[in-house]
């Protein structure tokens, strides 16, 4: 008897302290989840209401509609000030609503003393609707302020769209340390611009109509209220819509998985030194989330009294956890100034190895303890403190299919050996994260000192290889030598060759990097293994590929491109993708021609205006070249008295 007597009361104990103990869920009969949290405490109320719908609703042809919805649910002209928004800001409230890729949410926060009259007229905001044309007019405006309006190069977006999609694929943060499946792609968002004036008052009355339904719908009450007398209200409220639909919007699938290889991303030349040390874990139920938490901020918090407190090597060092479709990363973030930054990572590394190997009562006790005081007892009661609590509450019964505990429940079956074993699979070596950012290896701004020689030295092993290849021809002259000039492809059209050469050039280079280095985890572990001076030693190396691509990309594709014509007393010049020369004697006649599809490949030079006239070059060999001029009649006749000269 005595035993059970001491249960219940420990039982009591850990129930009063319990922070979510208020939280209350219910179904209504029309399928409407409600969260309740009445706090005595709170000075305000706070309504939220979340219709699963978004932009993953739309395609193409309709995207822009959940948008337009959300502004037409605050209108309503039966009110003095036409919507709700102003009637619940005339009352002091603060109110306003926004649409996502899964959910369109509204929400007010007003004084706990109207907490009554709020209730009902989010509810009349919500399910009783009446709206005109004027309605739409008046919103369409607003939407359009909002998001922009639609111009002709809006639709560019497109093409921009078009050429990523040229490049390799680029993995997302969480796809490339778990096998994250791909989100479902919703509608280029500029179409919304376009749709938006078309949209018509029925095309609003039915997407509400498939979406707006209690079934559909989350509402959270939370603030100083009496709870019993809000069920109530509710009740003769929400509880009394008999809509119903089987349209809703489902969150992207979440499947992830651990990679069996360590992540670990070093790069020199930032600004300031800046590390996170951590690793990555499966958030397979809440426990696991809540002890690699508790352990990455009491890791910090030593580490702070350690590096900074006592040794004064770092300015602030904190612990974080992120997660995405269950994939989670733990990690303290450190800094430090570049004599101390090594020392730093290395201390941090070797305080999570200790840790994980056996991690001692004392320090299992101080993070439990730094935890519960933080999360559980040190509870705020405003509205967004409050707000937190449920939306823990509805994470546990939407992602975990846990209703019969709370985040404090959980807390306190945690076991040191749970804790240890927890900690141990995270932090084990497949498992590391580390993102390293590195100030400079040599002196201050060395990457970018690095780059700057590396640019003029690709440049100038060009230029001389070029000088080299024209001597072997025999090419040379002087600026002092020519007698005339003329452009064979305008400066314009030479600028987009130049810079279609270089688009080319940049996307074979990173095909052949994706190929290389990004297709195999492996190659991509070992390269991130390598020493920092391996990053320095890939800036002149990828500048000098870069550059062997661009020039063999630009004589393949535009061998014939000609820049400018040179005269000289004796010869005939023509620089460009090559150099051509052509001695005085070896001309047998100039002449003017039509031009004709069937001289594509004589043609010397490039222009806009491809059907003009060409200055046609007869060689004694039965050859000949056929010259690009902004005026052939003119140039022929300049070539013509050269040649009599």
């Amino acid at each position: 008897m005595r035993i059970f007597l001491l249960l219940l009361t420990l039982m009591a104990i850990v129930f009063a302290k319990d922070p979510y103990r208020n939280i209350h869920y219910k179904k209504l009969s029309n399928g409407l989840e409600v969260y309740l949290l009445s706090d005595k405490k709170a000075s305000q109320t706070y309504i939220d209401l979340t219709v699963k719908d978004g932009t993953l609703a739309e395609n193409e042809q309709n995207t822009g509609i959940a948008h337009l919805t959300e502004h037409m649910i605050f209108r309503d002209s039966r009110l003095k000030y036409k919507d709700y928004l102003d009637l619940f800001k005339n009352e002091g409230a603060s109110c306003n609503g926004y649409t996502s890729r899964s959910e369109v949410e509204y929400y007010v926060t007003l004084d706990a003393n109207k907490s009554y009259w709020a209730l009902k007229n989010f509810y009349n905001m919500i399910f009783n609707k009446k709206w005109n044309q004027e309605d739409l007019k008046v919103e369409k405006k607003a939407v359009l302020n909002e998001i922009g309006e639609p111009h002709w190069w809006n639709r560019l977006a497109a093409v921009g769209k078009f050429i990523n999609k040229l490049f390799p694929p680029k993995k997302s943060f969480y796809q490339e340390l778990f096998d994250v499946n791909k989100s479902k792609e919703t509608p280029p968002w500029y179409l919304q611009k376009f749709n938006t004036p078309k949209f018509t008052l029925d095309d609003v009355k039915k997407h509400y109509s498939d979406y707006y339904y209690p079934k559909n719908m989350v509402l959270q009450v939370i603030g100083n209220f009496d709870e019993q007398k809000m069920w109530e209200l509710i009740d003769k409220t929400f509880g009394t819509v008999k809509r119903d639909g089987n349209k809703t919007v489902k969150k992207d699938k979440e499947i992830a998985k651990l990679k069996g290889k360590e992540y670990s991303l070093i790069r020199p030349g930032v600004i300031k030194n800046r590390a996170e040390i951590g690793g990555r874990f499966i958030e397979k139920d809440y426990k696991t989330y809540l002890i690699n938490q508790i352990y990455i901020e009491n890791l910090a918090n030593r580490l702070q009294r350690t590096l900074r407190n006592k040794e004064g090597k770092s300015y602030s060092i904190y612990g974080d956890t992120l997660g995405y479709k269950k994939a989670s990363v733990a990690y303290v973030v450190i800094d430090g100034l570049h004599k101390d930054f090594k020392n730093n990572i290395k201390t941090a590394i070797d305080f999570i190895n200790k840790d994980s190997k056996n991690l001692d009562t004392k320090t299992y006790k101080e993070a439990m303890s730094e935890y519960k005081k933080y999360y559980f007892e040190a509870i705020e009661h405003d509205t967004d403190t409050l707000s937190g609590l449920v939306n823990q509450i509805q994470y546990l019964k939407e992602e975990h299919n846990v209703s019969d505990q709370t985040p404090y429940t959980i807390f306190n079956q945690i076991t040191p050996q749970q804790f240890q074993k927890t900690i141990a699979n995270t932090f084990k070596k497949e498992n590391r994260y580390r993102k390293i950012f590195h100030d400079y290896l040599l002196f201050p701004y060395d990457t970018l000192v690095i780059v700057i020689i590396s640019i003029i030295g690709v440049i100038l092993m060009f230029k001389y290889l070029v000088k080299q290849k024209l001597l072997k021809k025999g090419i040379f002259f002087s600026k002092d030598d020519i007698t005339l000039q003329r452009r064979v492809t305008s400066r314009f059209v030479s600028f987009f060759i130049v810079a279609f050469v270089i688009f080319l050039a940049i996307l074979v280079k990173d095909w052949i990097n994706y190929i290389l280095f990004e297709t195999s985890d492996t190659v991509k572990y070992k390269i991130s293994s390598l020493p920092l001076w391996f990053s320095y030693l890939m800036a002149p190396v990828d500048l000098f590929i870069f550059a062997l691509i661009y020039v063999y990309t630009f004589k393949l594709l535009f061998k014939n491109y000609r820049a400018a014509l040179f005269l000289t007393g004796s010869r005939l010049y023509l620089s460009g993708s090559e150099m051509e020369s052509y001695a005085k004697s070896d001309i047998k006649s100039v002449s003017v021609e039509k031009y004709s599809p069937k001289l594509f490949n004589k043609i010397r030079g490039v222009a806009m205006r491809f059907w003009k006239p060409l200055v046609k070059i007869a060689l004694n060999n039965g050859k000949a070249l056929y010259i690009r001029a902004a005026n052939a009649e003119k140039l022929k006749e300049n070539l013509e008295n050269w040649l009599k000269s």
